[in-house]
Parts: structure tokens; sequence; C-alpha cells
């Protein structure tokens, strides 16, 4: 509670406080209480040997943190089998509400579920690049629903290990929309909404990190459901694939994407698909990605015995919400680089811009190329069947984010067995360096450990399957580890594509299944990633279709 106290102070610590200076003046305390436990290992763990006095010292990283350290009396420790257990707390005590950085209270009409739209889960984040420019993306920890599944955060991280200020999206569902492409902004009588199906096994989810590629090293997130109350009769697939280049640069023209071939499976397996702009008759030029983009592509393919969408229906839309973490006041958000443009705009966006307006000034840059690619399941996916333009619109959600929402041309999507792939970029051209909150530079004495000390884990009964592999030996722009030969798919105006087997492949860090096995109990209408950045985490988004 001293501001005169630096650093390396030789004084016991109490309590440490950060408070903003500016903006929502967010403050966060930890406090040090003096007890601490400590007893005899294999004793009786809820009555300790004897409590004693713990003393906390902190002093500056040399960098932009601090080292907090405790020190506890080394004669209760001279011997094996003693341990020991303290318990501070961390508390914001006086943090102000976030205010809402939309320009309109009033949200576009498409519905949001009734359930909380942004999830408390664990976010696990992987850092692209280094520098100030470097991005961060992260899934939630729990894969327990679709929308948990499906959500991916993204934000400019800069010299951090985790963005301050982030966007957290997931997929709020598939709209079938009647009239021009901006109206259903204000009519919602122009809207048949399509929700996630209540099937068994309908969540996928796959996550790697550190994969090879040549020089380069990236982190994939692919995820996806299916849509539509009976799809085996009329629904689509839609899915999330977002990679993140961690080191180097990489130039290709298509990307893998993991997907379910019918409802209900509990396999999946991996397409390699053209994302670049159709030329004559074949996958055009590669497109070139640096260290620090956030690549994500929106993908899916409509599927049933009975497909049906209403006749007045013109476009395909899928909704993705962000939610916009921590931004506060102290942001700026522009659409197509111009300030003036409002949220709710019935322009097309080909660009979405989120800025810090103080402290280290980060900037998160969404792209979104008109060019999407369509063609009939069970195709030649290196070769698009056509290439189409896209329109975006982007809304205020009501709340503290917004909608982006993604609108194709239906009339490619009146039958089964069509499939889609959208493919945005997310950057952080902008990012000033972080400042260093210490008040030294010198940091203390005690040195950083080499290697951490903690033993690998054993493989428990919870870990997660080995993921799938690719289906295809010409490797995608971000390679999976492991290349498997598969046949080329035979064509079929019907057949959806078959699963592959199951593999040796590295785990994924993260303990998360590609699939879950067990049914979501209830799947809520869907709701909720892209996966600190604003960048609609690359939602493989199947097109969805309802019965008229």
């Amino acid at each position: 509670g001293d501001s005169s106290k630096t650093l390396g102070t030789t004084d016991d610590v109490s309590k440490l406080t950060l408070k903003e200076l500016t903006g929502d003046m967010r403050e966060l305390t930890i406090d040090f209480p003096l007890n601490y436990n400590i007893g005899d290992v294999g004793s009786n763990y809820s009555i300790p040997g004897s409590s004693k006095n713990v003393k906390i010292k902190v002093s500056s990283d040399g960098a932009d943190g601090i080292f907090i350290d405790y020190l506890f009396d080394l004669a209760d420790f001279r011997v094996a089998n003693k341990y020991f257990i303290y318990d501070p707390t961390v508390t914001s005590p006086t943090a102000s509400p976030t205010s809402n950085p939309t320009s309109s209270s009033t949200p576009s009409p498409m519905t949001a579920p009734t359930s909380d739209p942004t999830p408390t889960h664990a976010i696990t984040w992987i850092k692209a690049g280094t520098g100030q420019g470097a991005v961060c993306a992260g899934i939630e920890e729990s894969c327990s629903s679709v929308e948990a599944c499906t959500t991916v955060a993204f934000g400019a991280c800069g010299g951090l290990a985790a963005p301050v200020e982030y966007v957290q999206q997931h997929i709020v569902g598939i709209a079938l929309i009647s009239g021009n492409d901006g109206a259903y902004l204000t009519d919602s009588s122009l809207i048949t909404e399509v929700t996630a199906s209540s099937i068994a096994n309908n969540k996928y989810r796959r996550y790697e990190a550190n994969l090879p590629a040549g020089n380069s090293t990236y982190a994939m997130i692919n995820s996806g459901a299916f849509y539509g109350s009976t799809p085996d009769e009329s629904g689509a697939y839609l899915g999330t694939a977002s990679y993140v280049l961690q080191s180097g640069s990489v130039s290709a023209n298509t990307m893998t994407v993991t997907v379910a071939s019918k409802p209900g499976d509990s396999e999946t397996q991996d397409v390699d698909i053209c994302i670049a702009k159709k030329v004559g008759e074949a996958c055009g030029g590669n497109v070139a990605w640096e260290e620090g983009s956030y690549k994500f592509s929106l993908f899916g393919y409509t599927l049933g015995s009975n497909f049906l969408v209403p006749a007045d229906a013109k476009w395909f839309g899928v909704r993705v919400n962000g939610a916009l973490k921590n931004w506060g006041s102290q942001m700026e958000l522009t659409l197509n680089g111009d300030s003036s443009k409002t949220l709710g705009t019935t322009d097309d966006v080909s660009k979405l811009t989120l800025k810090e307006l103080t402290g280290d000034m980060r900037e998160l840059t969404i792209d979104f190329p008109l060019n999407y690619n369509i063609g009939d399941v069970g195709s030649n996916y290196s070769i698009p069947g056509s290439s189409k333009n896209v329109k975006i619109k982007v809304s205020s959600d009501g709340a503290d984010g917004i909608f982006i929402d993604y609108l194709f041309d239906l009339a490619d999507f009146r039958v089964a067995n069509k499939y889609f792939i959208y493919d945005p970029t997310v950057t952080s051209p902008t990012a000033s360096p972080t400042s260093n909150p210490t008040s030294s530079p010198t940091p203390s004495p005690m040195p950083t450990p080499t290697s951490v000390p903690t033993p690998t884990p054993t493989a428990s009964p919870t870990a997660s399957p080995t993921p799938n592999p690719t289906s295809s030996l010409t490797p995608s722009p971000m390679p999976t580890p492991t290349s498997v030969p598969t046949p080329t798919p035979t064509a079929s105006p019907t057949a959806s594509p078959t699963p592959n087997p199951t593999s040796s492949l590295t785990r994924s860090p993260m303990p998360t299944p590609t699939l879950d096995p067990t049914p979501a109990p209830t799947l809520e209408a869907v709701d909720r990633a892209f996966g600190g950045m604003l960048h609609v985490l690359v939602v493989l988004i199947a097109l969805a279709a309802v019965v008229a």
C-alpha cells in the first residue's frame, strides 16, 4: 500500500497492487498472508504438523515483469517427506465495468442465444512471431459443447506471453436470408436461423502446436459440428480451421481442414483443399504468410437425403460473435480504414482494425478478401468448382462485442453435397514496444532455471486420442507432421468423404480429444470463438439448410 517502496526492497511484502491509471482504472491485488502449513508426507493432511510464517520479496526480472520470491524456513525441510502449502489470494477490488466499445447499443436482428455468449473457461494461448508484431491465438481448454469446441481467441500480444486485449469468438449460427444483402440487419423477418444439432458426438476439435513446415513452425486448430435438427435429412457441417505461423514464412495455395463425414460419426478425416481463386481449370497462385500471421478459414458442406431451403432465400449466412475482451473505452474500431463508418453499416467490409489508443498502441487487423471457393463433395478438392465473391457485414452485438456475418450466394447451395471455403487473415501490423512496468532494469540475482523442473506426466486414461493423419501426399500450406498416402477420392455426387483411421501422430500439448465420444447433453442454439485478436477465427463453416 506504499507507492514509495521500490522493487528489490528487502522489506517483507504483504500486499502487491497493480492499477491502471487511465481507461477503466482496473485494479488487481495480491494479498500475502503470513501463515503457511507444514507436515509429514503420508500423514493426516487435514491437520497440519505446524504453521509457520513466510517471507515474501518482490524484485524486477530485468524485463517487463517481476519476480515474487517465497522464503520458507529450511530448518523444517532438511529431511525427505516433508510437505508445505501456502495460500495467497488475488482480488480485483475496484474494477470498473467494461465500457461498450461499439457505436450502437442496438443489436442487429439475428438473435443471439439465451446463454452467456462468453464462457468463462480458461484459455490456452500459443504465440506466433517475435517482437512487437507478435500475435497470440487461443482455445478454450474445455471442449464440452459445440460452443466451447468452436471458440477461438486471438489478439496482438507484442512482447507479452498472452494478449491483454483480445477477441474471443464463436459461431452463433447459420441464417438463410431473403431480400437484399443488407436488409436483414434491420428486419429480422428476412432471416431463417439454423442451429447446432443435438445428435451424438456432435463436437469435433483438433489442436497441435510447434508443427514443422520446411524451415517454419506453426500451430493448427480445427473444429466443427453438424447443424440442423436432423442433418442426415437436411443440414450442414460447419467448422473452423485456424493456423498460426509461429516462425518463418509459408507460401501455398491449399490448406488442410478436418471434417466429419456423416452425422454421429466418431471419426474425422483431413482434406487438403484449394484456398486460392480458381484460374482457368486450376487452383490459383500461392498465398504468402509471414511470421506472426493468424490464418483462418471458414468452411462447410451441405448434406441430407431431403435437403431443402426456403424458396425465397438468397443468401447463406454464417454469423460469428467476437467478444472484445478487456478493450475498455481506449480502443478504436475502424471498418475499411474509415473511422467514420459505423457498426451496422450495410456497406461490404473488406478490412476491420482494432487499435489501442493508449499504452503500447497495439493493433489488430482482419483482412477479408473477396474470393471464396465452392465445389462438389467428393470431387478433386485441389481444384475448386468455381470461385465467387463473399459479402461481409459487421454490426454491434448489443453488449461488448461485434457480429461478423459472412454472406454466400445461396444459389450454389440449394442441393446437398456442396462445399465452400473462405480464407481471411489476421495480423498485428503496427504494434509498438511494450513498456517495462518495473521500476528497475536490474534483475534480482536469483537465477532463472534453464529447464522446467517438473517431470513429464505419464499417460492417463483421459489423455487425448491421437489425431488423424492427413489425407493427401501433397503437403498442405502448413502440413501435418506425418503425410499418409491415400487414394484420390472417387467423384460421387452424393457420397461424403470417407474417414481416415487414427495414427500415431504426436499429440497436442493440450489434453483435448479430437472428438469427444460422449454426446453433449443439450446443445444450445449455436452461440459463441477467434479463437486475442479480432479476426474471425478460421471458422470452418458448412453451409447449412433448414426444411422450408
